[in-house]
């Protein structure tokens, strides 16, 4: 069962931009089950929340969306 996700990309050279390196970015992934008031209903929240160090202080953003079982696909609702 996947919980949680994380990608990372160019830690190694987080900070130093000016070397014409891409700045570092991080994305984190986490994954919670609601079960819903029918045994047969099941809903997903996935939120997501990525570091981006393109400015020098980075940047933080999250965002979240919601998703119900459908057959045998998590779809957003």
């Amino acid at each position: 069962v996947l919980h949680e996700a994380v990608f990372l990309n160019n830690l190694g050279n987080c900070g130093d931009i000016s070397t014409g390196g891409k700045p570092c970015q991080q994305t984190w992934v986490q994954f919670q089950l609601l079960a819903g008031d029918k045994p047969d209903l099941l809903d997903l929240i996935e939120v997501t929340t990525r570091l981006d160090g393109s400015l020098p202080q980075g940047k933080l953003s999250v965002s979240s969306r919601r998703l119900r079982l459908v057959g045998n696909r998590f779809k957003p609702i």
